[in-house]
């Protein structure tokens, strides 16, 4: 599990849920396209998550087609 400071936390979920909306994609179809619970999306995309599991955070860059 790897820490973030709060801003960084912020600028992540503002990037992911831009990416998701842009996609048209529902919090509920990317968590489960990404096999985590709608609400951890959710937490991550309002900045809530300071921390994250990167094996979450590789599967929901994975489900938007941002992971190289």
């Amino acid at each position: 599990m790897s820490t973030m400071n709060p801003t960084t936390a912020e600028e992540l979920g503002r990037h992911i849920r831009e990416t998701r909306e842009a996609q048209q994609l529902s919090t509920r179809a990317l968590a489960e396209k990404a096999s985590v619970n709608q609400a951890t999306i959710v937490r991550i995309e309002r900045g809530e998550f300071a921390w994250s599991k990167p094996e979450v955070m590789s599967r929901i860059a994975e489900a938007l087609g941002t992971r190289e």
